[in-house]
């Protein structure tokens, strides 16, 4: 955790705007303690910023979802008279009590995707975004096994099929508890 106080403001402002917008939309991390406050504030303010460009980006849409909510919250009466709906979705957000640290932050927003409009769109967005590469590096070696100078007429729909299975199979098998290679 010192450590990470110690990295400072610049080196926050080199970090991509993707994974700060993860971090802060990631409920079980949004107080951003770990970083120097200022940075943590420039941060919630950039989400403000996104938050406002997607209300802008999706005002029909808004506004049919805004219609279809089930009975409102407390939250969500206290905040209706003001003037910037995205501004007061993010205060809400910011000042909602912190999760436990094994929910998982798909199962929250699921949860309270009555209560906001604009930040589970952007959850979803943002929270989809690999921590690494490695996955996507494993289907490209897979790849380049299964596309070799052996299989040269090998047609695309059976070599993607193939690529599939080698990747999917072990998931597959693990949850259904069957085992689905020949014996």
């Amino acid at each position: 955790i010192a450590h990470f106080k110690a990295i400072g403001r610049k080196a926050w402002q080199d970090f991509p705007k993707a994974l700060l917008l993860a971090c802060v939309l990631d409920p079980r991390f949004k107080s951003l303690w770990f970083l120097p406050k200022q940075s943590a504030t420039e941060i919630h303010d950039l989400l403000r910023g996104e938050c406002d460009a997607a209300t802008n980006q999706h005002k029909p849409e808004v506004r049919i979802r805004a219609q279809k909510k089930s009975k409102p919250s407390f939250e969500e009466i206290a905040f209706r008279g003001s003037q910037n709906e995205s501004i007061d979705e993010v205060t809400r957000y910011l000042s909602e009590l912190q999760p436990s640290k094994d929910k998982s932050p798909y199962e929250w927003w699921r949860e309270k995707q009555v209560s906001y409009i604009i930040l589970p769109l952007l959850a979803k967005k943002y929270l989809s975004i690999p921590a690494s590469n490695a996955p996507s590096e494993r289907v490209f070696s897979s790849a380049k096994r299964i596309f070799c100078e052996d299989r040269n007429r090998l047609s695309p729909d059976l070599a993607e099929n193939l690529l599939f299975l080698n990747t999917n199979l072990e998931s597959v098998t693990k949850m259904t508890k069957k085992n689905y290679f020949l014996s």
